[in-house]
């Protein structure tokens, strides 16, 4: 049929066609200009009821004991953190019976109050609840609040209850304090011959100034000795030179 119409009717035929439809969709937009809206909400709410993703998980609530349980264990690290800035740890020492004693300043006093204590003495307030001489931590309570300090670094978590601590080492002598950091790396049988190293020239040094404090302690009281001899044979000689004066000053007054 199209053959009929020669081809520039047919190009024409085209152009009207491509203008009516034009005409067609333009005046079905000017007819309605309102801007595009969101279905309303409801329409989806069948999907939710089916739940296609599962239940929605319950929140946990929390009951009044625990509440009060969070509220008691924050009012406790206050607590602690406020006691254990008032004092610093400043030995771990082992006496000649094997007992664990720390040494600790209390600067919430003026003048700072320094303690010398071992597990289980008490001293103004202050009482000592445990001590490991290998770990360098203490255990101090006072006012029913109980602190956990590390030599060098302060207050830290208590250790794990069930936990033993091991027993002071033999070759610890009394008045050898424990050092702030004593770290050793490689093998345990290494790692402990190191820090037998470390303690056995601690004694030693420790026994040489005990032996120099003892010298010079000797030295002194000899120069004390001399000094007052020294003062006693002045005085006789004074003494002596006052008479014979007396004496002569008598002998001329006769």
């Amino acid at each position: 049929m199209l053959d009929i119409f020669p081809l520039r009717s047919r190009a024409a035929w085209a152009c009207v066609c491509a203008l009516s439809v034009c005409a067609a969709f333009a005046a079905r937009t000017f007819a309605d200009d309102r801007p595009y809206r969101l279905p309303p909400f409801d329409r989806y709410q069948p999907i939710l009821d089916r739940m296609p993703f599962g239940a929605a998980p319950a929140a946990a609530a929390q009951t009044p004991a625990d509440q009060a349980a969070a509220a008691t264990e924050a009012e406790v690290k206050a607590e602690q953190q406020a006691l254990a800035k008032q004092i610093s740890m400043s030995a771990v020492n082992v006496t000649p019976k094997g007992q664990t004693a720390i040494g600790f300043t209390d600067r919430s006093v003026n003048p700072p109050a320094n303690y010398y204590l071992r597990v289980g003495e008490s001293a103004n307030g202050w009482t000592v609840k445990h001590a490991d001489f290998d770990d360098e931590l203490a255990t101090l309570e006072k006012d029913g609040v109980a602190i956990t300090l590390k030599l060098g670094e302060g207050l830290v978590d208590a250790p794990a209850a069930g936990t033993t601590p091991a027993p002071p080492p033999a070759l610890a002598a009394a008045g050898v304090p424990r050092p702030a950091t004593a770290a050793a790396h490689g093998t345990p049988t290494a790692a402990q011959s190191f820090v037998d190293r470390l303690r056995e020239r601690a004694v030693q040094k420790s026994q040489a100034e005990r032996e120099a404090e003892a010298r010079m302690r000797e030295q002194f009281e000899r120069l004390a000795r001399e000094t007052a001899a020294r003062e006693i044979q002045r005085r006789q000689e004074e003494e002596a030179l006052a008479a014979e004066e007396r004496a002569l000053l008598e002998q001329q007054a006769r």
